[in-house]
């Protein structure tokens, strides 16, 4: 038997590869096997306590739930907070000219 699972509704979510975000000391991985973050317990907190679980615009990405399986959503915030994206972050964003 095979099921997805939702929180309350169906969600469309984006796909990503694997990536890690850093802080200069530690790091946090975002996998697509199970589209949650590992690693440094207290990046990850910080990170959590922004994604609000309701959907928002981001850039030109658009509107996009902002959640821990969503991983433009985990690359937007945790840049926000000011950590480094590793290879593999989502883009997002209005490239430099």
């Amino acid at each position: 038997m095979y099921c997805t699972c939702y929180m309350g509704e169906d969600r469309e979510l984006n796909d990503s590869a694997e990536f890690k975000i850093f802080d200069g000391k530690d790091e946090v991985v975002w996998s697509p096997s199970n589209r949650f973050m590992s690693g440094n317990p207290r990046m990850i907190e910080a990170i959590r306590a922004e994604l609000t679980d309701d959907k928002q615009t981001i850039c030109d990405v658009g509107v996009l739930w902002i959640e821990e399986r969503e991983p433009v959503a985990v690359a937007f915030i945790a840049e926000g907070l000011g950590y480094e994206l590793g290879d593999g972050a989502p883009e997002f964003g209005l490239p430099n000219f």
